[in-house]
């Protein structure tokens, strides 16, 4: 069901059921924000090495291993996309 919610609220329909609403919150952030998966990504690629850049020069770096490794167990057998922001 929860499935059916997501794709529904990003695609822009009306979903058979309701989030919890920090749930809902977050995926209207994602949309506002222009970050869901419906959206044509016109953004600019970052090479690697400026990846590693903007990751130490955010301060995101100091918590994303610690983040990534305690979301381990739960997203090891899915498609998951992981959304960090500051």
């Amino acid at each position: 069901l929860m499935s059916a919610v997501y794709d529904a609220t990003m695609a822009g329909h009306r979903a058979p059921a309701r989030p919890r609403e920090v749930i809902g919150e977050s995926w209207q952030r994602l949309i506002a924000s222009g970050m869901h998966d419906r959206t044509p990504d016109d953004g600019d690629v970052v090479e690697t090495g400026g990846l590693e850049m903007l990751r130490r020069s955010s301060g995101l770096l100091d918590v994303l291993d610690e983040i990534s490794h305690g979301l381990e167990s739960l997203v090891v057998d899915g498609d998951n996309i992981l959304v960090v922001a500051d």
